[in-house]
C-alpha cells in the first residue's frame, strides 16, 4: 500500500498557497475615492425620485460609461441603506447602531461617544454644514472642524468600507460596563457573532426551533444584559443582545414581550427600533403588555409610538387578530385628546399605513379639533383620504 506524503512547504498546490492579503489605497487615494462616489451620488439622486424618461435613461446610461456598472450599484446600496431604509420612529437607535458597527469595525484608536455624545457632535455636524451651505455660492471647502467630526462620527462609512483596513478598537483600561451574564449552549454560541448582524443568518436559526427553543430563557436575559448592552462595541460579545432579540421573534417568544420593553428606558439604546419587528413576528399573543404600555401616559410618547408600531405589525402578521386591532387603535383615537397629538399623529399614519378606510371620520375629526401634530403629518399625505377624495376643507 502506498503511504500518503506529508505535505511540506514546497508543496505548490491552490490548497497550499496562503489567503491572499487584500490591499487598499493610501489616505490620499481613499480620500479621492470618496470624493468621487459622493459625486456620484449627487447626480444619481436625481434619477431615483421619479420614474426614467429618455433623457434620464441617457443620463444614466452616460454616468455607468463614466463610473462604470460596479460603482452605481456600490454607491445606490450605499443610498438604499442610509436614505431609504431609515425609520420614522426609532431613528436615534438605528443611527447610533450604525456608528457601533463603524465604531467596531473601523474605530482604531478613536474615541468612542456615548449616545448623547454622539448626538450632541451629529447636531454641531448639521449646524455647521448648514452655515457652510449659505456660503456654498464662494466654494468654501470644508472647515476642520467640519472634517474633526466626519471622522469621530466615522460619517460616509459606506462609501470606505472596501478601501479602508479593518481597524477593531482595543478596550481602552478605563471603560466600565456591569459584568456580562453567563450562558449555557447554543445561546453561548452568538456571543461570538459579531457587529454582522445578518438577517439570514438569524432567520436560519429561527427555523432550527429544536435547537434554540430551549434556549429562550437564556435568550431573553441576553436580549436584557446591561454587561452585553453597554459593553465595548469592539468586543463580538457585545453585539449578542441583537442576535437574542431577533431570535425571540422568530421563535415567537411571547411569554418575554414585556420584559423586552426595559429596552426602551436603555440611556445608550440602540436596539429598541428593531422591536416592533420582534412583536411583530412573535404574534397576537404579545399584545396585553404592548396595549398596557400605550395607554400609560407616564411613558414618553416617542416610546409609546414604538410599542404602536408593534400592534400594528401585529395586525400586519396575524390575521385573525387584525379587524380587532384596527378597531381597537380607531377608537383609541376617538377619545385621544390634543395632549397627545405627537402620538396621534402616528396612530394616524398606522392606520393609513394599514389602509383602514373606517377610521377616516375619526382622523378627519382629529385633525378638525387640532389634535394631530401636523408637523408629522398632514391630512394631504393620507392615502386613505386621498382615494376616497374625502379629504376636508379645514
Amino acid at each position: 500500500m502506498t503511504k500518503k506524503r506529508k505535505s511540506s512547504a514546497a508543496d505548490t498546490g491552490p490548497s497550499q498557497r496562503p489567503p491572499k492579503q487584500p490591499t487598499y489605497p493610501t489616505p490620499a487615494e481613499r480620500q479621492r475615492i470618496v470624493e468621487r462616489r459622493n459625486k456620484l451620488l449627487r447626480e444619481l439622486v436625481p434619477l431615483t425620485v421619479q420614474e426614467l424618461n429618455a433623457t434620464q435613461l441617457y443620463r444614466l446610461v452616460r454616468l455607468i460609461d463614466k463610473y462604470g456598472s460596479q460603482e452605481i450599484e456600490r454607491v445606490m446600496a450605499a443610498f438604499e441603506h442610509g436614505v431609504l431604509d431609515r425609520v420614522l420612529i426609532g431613528e436615534d437607535s438605528q443611527i447610533y447602531r450604525r456608528y457601533r458597527q463603524a465604531f467596531a469595525r473601523f474605530g482604531g484608536d478613536q474615541r468612542f461617544l456615548s449616545k448623547r455624545e454622539f448626538k450632541d457632535r451629529v447636531e454641531e455636524h448639521a449646524r455647521l454644514m448648514s452655515r457652510r451651505s449659505l456660503l456654498s455660492l464662494i466654494r468654501r471647502q470644508p472647515g476642520r472642524r467640519v472634517r474633526e467630526l466626519e471622522d469621530l462620527l466615522l460619517m460616509g462609512v459606506c462609501f470606505w468600507e472596501d478601501i479602508t483596513p479593518p481597524a477593531v478598537p482595543p478596550q481602552p483600561t478605563d471603560f466600565e460596563a456591569p459584568v456580562a451574564g453567563d450562558y449555557a449552549l447554543p445561546a453561548r454560541d452568538l456571543l461570538s457573532w459579531g457587529w454582522d448582524l445578518d438577517e439570514e443568518r438569524l432567520a436560519r436559526a429561527g427555523r432550527k426551533a429544536a435547537r434554540w427553543r430551549p434556549a429562550v430563557p437564556d435568550l431573553a436575559r441576553m436580549a436584557v444584559d446591561e454587561g452585553l448592552l453597554d459593553g465595548w462595541p469592539g468586543r463580538m460579545a457585545s453585539w449578542a443582545p441583537y442576535h437574542a432579540l431577533h431570535l425571540l421573534g422568530y421563535l415567537r417568544a411571547h411569554d418575554h414581550a414585556a420584559r423586552l420593553l426595559a429596552l426602551l428606558d436603555w440611556d445608550d439604546d440602540w436596539l429598541s427600533d428593531r422591536l416592533p419587528v420582534v412583536w411583530g413576528r412573535m404574534g397576537s399573543k404579545a399584545e396585553p403588555p404592548l396595549w398596557t404600555y400605550l395607554d400609560d401616559k407616564e411613558h414618553p410618547p416617542d416610546k409609546r409610538a414604538l410599542v404602536l408600531l408593534g400592534l400594528g405589525a401585529i395586525a400586519k402578521a396575524a390575521a385573525e387578530r387584525r379587524s380587532e386591532i384596527v378597531a381597537a387603535l380607531v377608537e383609541r383615537l376617538g377619545r385621544a385628546p390634543a395632549a397627545d397629538a405627537t402620538l396621534n399623529a402616528h396612530l394616524v399614519l398606522l392606520l393609513d399605513d394599514l389602509q383602514t378606510f373606517d377610521a377616516r371620520d375619526a382622523i378627519t375629526d382629529a385633525f378638525a379639533e387640532g389634535r394631530i401634530d401636523t408637523g408629522i403629518v398632514g391630512l394631504y399625505e393620507l392615502s386613505i383620504l386621498r382615494e376616497a377624495e374625502a379629504i376636508p376643507d379645514l
